[in-house]
């Protein structure tokens, strides 16, 4: 059961006409597992931006605002990584009030899967991303605009991203490359985690 949402945390009138030859900047993570037979909901997020340099300092600011409060033992809380599983309710807020007022835009993939246990495998999961590319591909097909693609390391075996990327570049435009980051090495990849953690927990409660 998938379910496909989009929407636009800002506007700007003049967007379109100033994003000719412009490069969008593609970050993607996601919620949940397709093994976890406890997790009836998985997330896959999108945030696009064309002014990636706005979102970079986020989550640092956040976490290094309330680490500021609550000192040495609020650090040592046990987080090898500070993303939306591990973090107070406070730093979500906070960090998602922080990106719905940038120029960014969020597309979701949204798979119902009950109580199954699916096999994370990359044809699986590749699947499932590339369902939810291509709804983002088609939205910006008659914008002239460049992409950058970049996605969270989902697999750490070369022959599983491998796969994973033979089954995505069925949709990806021509000289799309994606690379793979982790959400502990790149902000705006910490970003989707936070995007993707949010609208699960919408849609478990729901």
């Amino acid at each position: 059961n998938l379910t496909l949402i989009g929407f636009q945390c800002s506007h700007n009138d003049q967007l379109h006409e100033s994003m000719s030859k412009q490069i969008l900047h593609i970050y993607q993570d996601e919620s949940g597992s397709l093994a976890d037979p406890a997790g009836t909901v998985v997330i896959i997020a999108l945030v696009t931006a064309l002014d990636p340099w706005s979102l970079r300092f986020i989550v640092k600011k956040v976490y290094k605002k309330f680490l500021a409060k609550k000192g040495k033992k609020y650090k040592d809380r046990g987080r090898k990584e500070f993303k939306y599983v591990t973090a107070l309710l406070p730093e979500r807020k906070k960090v998602l009030s922080i990106l719905k007022d940038k120029e960014v835009k969020i597309f979701a993939l949204v798979i119902k899967k009950g109580k199954k246990k699916i096999d994370d495998s990359p044809l699986n999961y590749g699947v499932s991303l590339l369902e939810i590319l291509n709804i983002l591909f088609v939205y910006y097909q008659k914008q002239n605009l460049q992409f950058e693609l970049i996605l969270d390391k989902h697999y750490t075996k070369k022959e599983q991203l491998k796969e994973l990327e033979a089954i995505i570049k069925i949709v990806l435009p021509i000289g799309v490359k994606p690379e793979h980051q982790d959400s502990r090495r790149s902000p705006f990849i910490a970003l989707a985690d936070f995007t993707a953690g949010a609208l699960r927990d919408e849609f478990v409660k729901n």
